[in-house]
């Protein structure tokens, strides 16, 4: 996720949660959401999703960004969530 790394603004970070996080099996969607301040500036997310679909796999990546959602989700998220970076 180093291309993640260079697309996200200082102060963001990229976690993996869900069901991958929490050690599912192969066939899971690897669900990943993005953590800062506020909510993400306009246009990041659809160019983590452009690199996210350019990746050489066949799993599903969903984004979220973690500010943009209920807050009692988001803590959820990030309760078993691991940090990518």
């Amino acid at each position: 996720m180093d291309g993640a790394r260079k697309i996200l603004p200082e102060g963001y970070g990229l976690y993996l949660f869900g069901s991958r996080a929490a050690g599912g099996g192969a066939d899971s969607d690897y669900d990943l959401g993005v953590d800062g301040p506020v909510p993400l500036p306009a246009g990041v997310m659809t160019r983590l999703e452009e690199m996210g679909d350019a990746l050489p796999t066949l799993a599903k990546l969903d984004w979220v960004d973690l500010r943009r959602v209920q807050a009692g989700f988001r803590e959820a998220c990030l309760r078993g969530a691991v940090r990518l970076g």
